[in-house]
C-alpha cells in the first residue's frame, strides 16, 4: 500500500506539474490533506476492523492507507518542481530533493522507532507526525498565498478535530486492534 500509493501519487501529480499556477500552494494543500487522511485512516481502521476476518482486514488496511500514501507520493515530485526552476539545474535540483527525501526517510525511521514510539506510543507518534504535516502545510500556505481560505479550512478543520478527539481518547486506535485480536476479552490495561 505504501509503495503503490507513492507510485500513484507521483504519476498523478507528474501529469499536472506544468499546469500548476501555484506549486507551493498545491504542496501546502497536499501536506494538510496528508494530516487529515492519516488521522482519518486510523479512525476508519479502528472502527471497521474489530471482529472481521484476516482477509477483510488486509484488504481494508491496504485500500484505506493507499490515500494518505498517494498524497505523500505526490509531494516529492512537487517539491522537485518547486526547487528546480532553472532547466540548467534540473538534474542537480531533482537529485537534491530526492536525496533529502531518502535522508529524511532514514533519519525519520530511526527517530520514530527508537525515540517517538517508545516515548509517545503508536497513537501519540501518529498524532505528532500528522500535526507536523499540518504545521508544514499551514506554513507553506502562508508562504504561497493565493489559496482560498475555504480550501485550507476543508483540510485543517477535520485534521484539528480528529487530533483533539485523539488527545481526548488515548488508546482509541489500539482498542480497535485489541477488539479484533481478542474479541471475547476485555482489555483492562494497555501500555505500549
Amino acid at each position: 500500500s505504501v509503495l503503490l500509493g507513492i507510485v500513484i501519487g507521483s504519476l498523478v501529480i507528474a501529469r499536472r506539474l506544468d499546469g500548476l499556477r501555484n506549486p507551493v500552494g498545491a504542496l501546502a494543500v497536499l501536506e494538510i490533506l496528508v494530516c487529515a487522511t492519516t488521522l482519518l485512516a486510523g479512525f476508519i481502521l479502528a472502527a471497521i476492523v474489530p471482529g472481521r476476518g484476516e482477509l477483510f482486514i488486509l484488504v481494508a488496511t491496504f485500500l484505506i492507507l493507499l490515500v494518505p500514501n498517494a498524497l505523500l507520493g505526490a509531494t516529492v515530485p512537487l517539491a522537485g518542481k518547486i526547487h528546480t526552476r532553472d532547466l540548467a539545474r534540473l538534474g542537480r535540483g531533482i537529485g537534491d530533493v530526492y536525496s533529502a527525501n531518502v535522508l529524511g526517510g532514514v533519519v525519520g525511521s530511526a527517530i520514530n522507532g527508537f525515540v517517538l514510539i517508545p516515548l509517545l506510543g503508536s497513537q501519540g507518534t501518529l498524532l505528532a507526525l500528522a500535526l507536523v504535516s499540518l504545521a508544514v502545510g499551514v506554513a507553506l500556505a502562508r508562504a504561497a498565498g493565493g489559496i482560498r481560505r475555504t480550501v485550507l479550512a476543508a483540510g485543517i478543520v477535520p485534521a484539528v478535530g480528529l487530533a483533539v478527539f485523539m488527545l481526548a481518547q488515548p488508546g482509541i486506535l489500539m482498542d480497535g486492534a485489541f477488539r479484533t485480536l481478542m474479541p471475547h476479552h476485555r482489555v483492562l490495561f494497555n501500555k505500549e
